[in-house]
């Protein structure tokens, strides 16, 4: 299964999440949550403008329980998860945590930052964020990867995973 991942963080020198978004490969299985106690102060301002105003749609839960939250949610899931997501902020965010620890039933990670070129995928994100309108929104983006991927991808082919 293949579950594609996008967060949403205060700024580029200094990531901390604001709020995680994922959707699985089928559709079936999505997660998204709002971290309830992020610094503002420490947001950019591209963050304050554009990805604040578009929070208060999901869970919101305490950075303390963040852990749980995933935790449980990835128990839910059948073994072997592929995490695919366009950025090593996303990565590393949901690796901070779990302390540097994923659960157990992930096993590899897709890189689609070079898919982002390929113009199927390309279309088809835009033509989502212009439906949904919900650019640089955790679970939006993530179903923006989900979609393009599908453009692209009969479910056979992956592109090069990264463990």
């Amino acid at each position: 299964m293949i579950i594609f991942l996008d967060t949403e963080f205060t700024s580029l020198n200094q990531p901390e999440l604001i709020s995680i978004g994922m959707i699985s490969d089928d559709g079936k299985h999505q997660l998204y949550l709002e971290v309830r106690d992020i610094v503002k102060d420490n947001c950019s301002e591209f963050v304050t403008t554009v990805v604040i105003p578009l929070l208060g749609h999901g869970k919101k839960v305490l950075k303390a329980d963040l852990e749980a939250e995933l935790s449980a949610w990835f128990e839910s899931l059948p073994e072997n998860i592929t995490i695919a997501c366009d950025s090593d902020f996303d990565k590393d965010l949901l690796t901070k945590i779990f302390n540097g620890k994923l659960p157990s039933k992930v096993t590899h990670w897709i890189d689609l930052y070079t898919m982002k070129a390929h113009p199927d995928y390309q279309r088809t994100v835009l033509k989502y964020h212009a439906m949904a309108g919900r650019e640089h929104h955790a679970l939006h983006d993530a179903i923006a990867h989900r979609r393009g991927w599908l453009a692209c991808h009969d479910g056979k082919v992956l592109p090069k995973e990264r463990t």
